[in-house]
């Protein structure tokens, strides 16, 4: 199995622990500081040592590794290794954005920026290895888009619970993505945070140690976004992921003002002559729209709701 050195900022020092640990897992010789050093040792013949012995140097990039003298000096050493004597393969890991050193920006780098899970498939394969199987689907996902009172204010509520299948110790990051900035965010494990990524909203769920895990868990995550809908005949459009198991979609009118010529009907490549099954409710405050999506029906469709006010 591959040895591999791990070069980090202290202030990285629990992902670097939490990564070192996955790839000894996986059975791969980790040299590590915090494994490796004892009280007394000597640090630079330490670090030599373990740079003379592997193949590999992963360096956990940063905005604190950039700043970091002993990291730079240790990226320094196993580039002069890779690049004289070919017995080191220096792997960027880009844990968060940062200024990429210059003698990194020609090297494909593994991005856990995005992701545990995506950046350690990217890593293992640069490591000649073979990701795991991480069994995740989305168990469901339902939509609530109601109109409360009278005007066009809309109100979106998306509640979607994944079931995830994963080895011990290794948890998959929950991400949902949104244009708009959502509010009132839930989730059942973990606590909520809001972030801008690549132009939109992201919502993950974060963790303040590692859970252990030895059997299928379930995550939900529930958020809404407000807003002004539209004109008076108006239209919805619902795309079904992949991976779903099934989806509902409710769409729900105040029972004093009801909507009328309510239709739901599939779009892909043009209009479809099929339509999903629609229910109809008729509640004490509002009218309630429900329509059931399975996989086998829905897959790599859009729905398209229209009505009129």
């Amino acid at each position: 199995m591959p040895r591999i050195f791990i070069s980090y900022s202290r202030r990285d020092k629990r992902f670097a622990e939490r990564l070192a640990g996955d790839l000894r897992k996986t059975g791969n010789d980790v040299w590590l500081d915090l494994w490796k050093i004892q009280a007394g040792d000597s640090i630079t013949t330490a670090i030599e040592s373990g740079l003379r012995r592997s193949e590999f140097l992963l360096a956990i990039l940063s905005p604190s590794f950039v700043r970091s003298r002993f990291a730079r000096q240790e990226l320094t050493t196993g580039l002069v290794r890779q690049f004289k004597r070919r017995r080191i393969k220096v792997i960027p890991v880009l844990l968060r954005k940062c200024n990429m050193p210059v003698i990194l920006t020609d090297l494909h780098y593994a991005d856990f920026s995005k992701g545990y899970l995506f950046g350690m498939s990217e890593l293992l394969r640069s490591l000649g290895l073979s990701p795991p199987s991480h069994g995740q689907i989305v168990k469901r996902e339902v939509v609530q888009l109601s109109f409360p009172g009278t005007g066009q204010r809309a109100c979106f509520r998306f509640d979607r619970t994944i079931e995830i299948d994963e080895p011990r110790n290794m948890l998959t990051d929950l991400y949902v993505y949104s244009d708009k900035k959502p509010v009132n965010v839930h989730v059942n494990t973990g606590l909520a945070r809001v972030d801008e990524w690549a132009g939109r909203y992201r919502i993950s769920s974060v963790f303040s140690k590692a859970l252990q895990v030895n059997r299928t868990i379930r995550r939900v995550i529930s958020y809404e976004l407000h807003g002004v809908y539209g004109d008076p005949e108006d239209y919805y459009y619902y795309n079904m992921n992949s991976s779903f198991s099934y989806a509902r979609v409710d769409i729900r009118f105040p029972s004093i003002r009801p909507c009328t010529d309510f239709s739901a009907r599939f779009m892909v490549d043009g209009e479809q002559p099929d339509r999903p099954t629609v229910r109809r409710t008729q509640r004490r405050k509002y009218i309630e729209y429900r329509i059931i999506l399975s996989p086998e029906v829905a897959r790599f469709r859009t729905v398209l709701f229209e009505w009129k006010w």
